[in-house]
């Protein structure tokens, strides 16, 4: 059961071990130019956010937008 005061969701406690700095750094190392032309959206959180909206059983690229946008503004209302 989750405390309503961490700071990490279950979601990403779940998936930590996923997005360990160990595997990504595999992961560039084996791909070097994987994120070389990103600008603002790195592989790391395309996975997140293709993992995230796969859970959530997304069915359209607005409603994945509006997810987004909505965690966008909370986290901005946080600080």
């Amino acid at each position: 059961m989750q405390d309503k005061d961490t700071t990490q969701s279950t979601f990403m406690q779940t998936f930590q071990p996923f997005f360990s700095e160990d595997l990504w750094e595999d992961i560039h190392r084996e791909v070097p130019s994987l994120d070389l032309r990103s600008q603002k959206l790195t592989t790391n959180q395309l996975t997140l956010l293709i993992s995230h909206a796969q859970l959530q059983e997304y069915r359209a690229l607005r409603e994945i937008s509006t997810s987004v946008q909505k965690e966008q503004s909370r986290c901005k209302n946080v600080e």
